[in-house]
């Protein structure tokens, strides 16, 4: 009945936080499903994430079929199927400490890390829960792996800012935005201000570009360009590749950037927007339809 617009192999990047789970992060079990569905159709499955290539994201990419993964927000890719970093670019130790020195006069929370190494500056921060529960699953590995930096020699691959207000969502935004300002003139970083911290990575170092070298790189070898794949997120930081593809997605909980620089919209994370969005693409792109659409 349904015939193929093209040949060509349909691949997906997708954010994790508020896109591929909620704050329970686990993902609903139709995401799972519709992930499911379209690798069976030949689809490759990626993850966008800001978070670091540790516990929790080991585990996701055991969860579902993930073929790469850009962490630390385009700052390291790694091939799942091998284990193996094919890309990473670390933020230079002059710079770094340019970072540090601003930190400790405010005396506000960083967190950061390289491929082997995760620091948190200071031990009583109230965002050390909320930060560790984003980047591993088990307890006992929060309280033995991050270590409380004291000078030790590291180019991390991202850096993140965190406020000194807490719990509070007009307290934490304005002193962001206060902090922001400190911080976006040093030279050679790539920077941005999300809803709950800064994100600061190696100049022209972000989601965006990791996917335009995955495509250079890794997807060279196949018909398909950048207005082919479908990218889909929620937050500031996958801007850089919401921009990149008419295929472009933002959840319903998505930021007011994302959501007036996107092409398509879909449900809330909790609504199952991505897999939504993901059924939607593959019908625009190949002509593959769910037998089972309304779910």
């Amino acid at each position: 009945m349904y015939k193929f617009i093209n040949e060509k192999m349909p691949i997906i990047f997708s954010d994790v936080d508020g896109t591929l789970y909620d704050h329970s992060k686990i993902p609903n079990q139709q995401t799972i499903e519709d992930i499911k569905f379209a690798k069976e159709n030949n689809a490759h499955f990626n993850i966008c994430t800001g978070n670091p290539y540790f516990e929790r994201m080991r585990w996701l990419t055991k969860l579902i079929d993930v073929d790469y993964l850009i962490s630390s927000s385009g700052a390291h890719i790694i091939d799942i199927k091998n284990d193996k970093t094919i890309y990473s670019k670390s933020i230079q130790k002059l710079i770094f400490n340019k970072i540090l020195t601003i930190a400790k006069s405010e005396g506000i929370q960083l967190c950061f890390w390289d491929e082997n190494n995760y620091f948190l500056l200071h031990n009583d921060s109230l965002w050390n829960d909320e930060i560790l529960e984003y980047h591993f699953t088990n307890e006992a590995t929060k309280k033995m792996f991050p270590q409380i930096y004291n000078n030790e020699d590291i180019c991390p691959l991202k850096v993140e800012i965190y406020s000194k207000a807490y719990n509070d969502e007009k307290k934490v935004k304005k002193e962001l935005n206060n902090l922001f300002s400190l911080f976006k003139d040093i030279d050679g970083i790539d920077i941005t201000l999300t809803s709950i911290n800064i994100e600061i990575q190696a100049k022209n170092v972000n989601k965006g570009k990791a996917i335009q070298w995955l495509l250079k790189n890794v997807y060279n070898n196949i018909n398909i360009n950048q207005n082919d794949i479908m990218v889909i997120g929620d937050s500031n930081n996958d801007y850089s590749m919401i921009i990149l593809s008419k295929y472009s997605y933002a959840m319903a909980n998505a930021s007011n950037l994302i959501l007036t620089s996107a092409s398509y919209f879909t449900s809330s994370v909790e609504q199952n927007g991505l897999g939504e969005a993901i059924i939607d693409y593959l019908y625009r792109f190949k002509n593959v339809v769910k037998k089972y659409l309304l779910h």
